[in-house]
Parts: structure tokens; sequence; C-alpha cells
């Protein structure tokens, strides 16, 4: 009796749907491959600093309202100044900003502002970087994307640690 008959298929054509099946697969793989290329994202930089908080207490006390608003946006004085340990915040901001200008690679030259670089906070506390002024054309120039940091502080230390990301310039 043929394998038909009993209700069988016969192998080969199982072997062939098979073989459609991966190649079906390896095409959606190499479109996938491709599409993500698009979004790919490298690490173009990385910084980190850390800062003692009673340094950035005693600028504060001897410079008053000339450092601070040389240092931080309006918007991370609003922040910081209504916080329990401001202090510690405006360190941690301090320290971030040096971190970021080690990710990107310029350190404080080629004409960068304190306040170029922003520290905002979404809902949940995730630091964000806003870039303005020169920093963010010499990120543009180098193909920086975004730059991400984390925060940490204590009442003895903040530290803050930087990757720039992106795609580099050609």
């Amino acid at each position: 009796m043929a394998l038909a008959e009993r209700g069988v298929a016969p192998f080969f054509p199982i072997e062939i749907q098979r073989r459609r099946n991966l190649t079906q697969t390896t095409k959606a793989l190499h479109a996938l491959d491709a599409a993500w290329k698009e979004f790919e994202m490298n690490v173009i930089g990385i910084g980190t600093d850390i800062v003692e908080c009673l340094r950035i207490a005693q600028m504060i006390e001897k410079h008053e309202d000339v450092f601070i608003q040389r240092v931080y946006t309006p918007g991370e004085i609003e922040y910081c100044g209504h916080r329990k340990a401001a202090t510690q915040h405006y360190a941690g901001r301090w320290a971030a900003k040096e971190a970021i200008l080690k990710a990107i690679g310029t350190g404080w030259a080629k004409g960068i502002q304190w306040t170029d670089i922003e520290i905002i906070n979404e809902m949940g506390g995730k630091p964000i970087v806003r870039l303005g002024g020169q920093a963010k054309e010499i990120c543009h120039s180098k193909g920086i994307q975004e730059v991400l940091v984390s925060i940490s502080h204590c009442r003895t230390f903040a530290t803050a640690f930087a990757t720039a990301i992106g795609s580099p310039a050609e």
C-alpha cells in the first residue's frame, strides 16, 4: 500500500516545505538585521566624576547667587533649591556636568558654558540630559545623539557616570 493511500505524505514534500520555511526565516532575519542597523547606536564616549558635597557647599556660601547662576540653569536651581539636602543635589549635578564633558570628549574647552548642560528629572526621578549652546553643536558634529547619565550622592560625596551614544560622524 502506497504512503498516500495510508494517509501519510511522502518524505520529500515535507523536506521541501521545511526548506522553504528555513529560507523564509533566513530572509526575515536578514531583513531584521538590516532594519536594526538603521537604529544601531554606538558608545562614543564615557565619563565619570566625583565631588565632595562640602566643596560645593563652600562655593555656594562664598559666592552665593553668582556661583549658582553661573553653573546651574533656572530649572536646576528650582529642583535643587526645593530639596531637603540641596547641597547634595547641586553637587550631583556638578558631577554630572563634569562626567558629560568627559563623555563628549571636550572638557571645559571650545566655548562650552556650565549652563549649556542641564539635568532634569523625569517623574520617576530618572535624570535626563538637555544640551544647548556649544555643547549641543559639538555633540552634533561628533554624531552624539544622546547622553545618558546616572547620579548618586550621600552626605559627603556626589558621583555621576555619563555615556554618549550615537553614530560617529564620518
